[in-house]
């Protein structure tokens, strides 16, 4: 992505910078017609935006972590 027009620096491109994701799951069947996903992940990559003085450039890092589940019932056809 490039500097938006409103920036000071407008058609710039940002340098590159270092982005990583993590993540990783299992299936447990707990029954013949239960099963249950559990996954996990963590993301960090850079924030770019305006600052105050209206140029584009990196002001910080974003970092997401979490856990997701769910849970599905395959019964009989």
């Amino acid at each position: 992505m490039i500097a938006p027009s409103s920036a000071q620096n407008r058609g710039e491109p940002p340098p590159a910078t270092p982005t990583w994701q993590v993540d990783g799951g299992a299936r447990v069947i707990l029954r013949p017609y239960l099963q249950v996903l559990v996954g996990a992940f963590k993301v960090h990559k850079s924030y770019f935006s305006l600052n105050t003085a209206g140029r584009y450039l990196q002001l910080g890092d974003l970092r997401a972590q979490g856990i997701e589940t769910s849970a599905t019932w395959i019964g009989p056809e």
